[in-house]
């Protein structure tokens, strides 16, 4: 048998695995320490997968 590779993978956008729930308690974690409303999964779907900051602004323009 060859040697076997290490890897580590990262998911952040959740076509992997349903991320979705962890993220949403990460931004809303966020959002509550800004005095933000918190966002549902529903609200925050959509605005994933374009990198963590983009989701960030994109959770604060949500909760003005």
């Amino acid at each position: 048998m060859g040697r076997f590779k290490r890897a580590v993978i990262f998911d952040l956008d959740g076509t992997l695995i349903h991320s979705l729930p962890d993220l949403t308690t990460a931004i809303n974690m966020t959002l509550a320490e800004h005095g933000r409303a918190p966002l549902t999964e529903s609200d925050l779907g959509p605005m994933v997968g374009d990198g963590a900051h983009t989701l960030v602004e994109r959770g604060f323009r949500r909760t003005n």
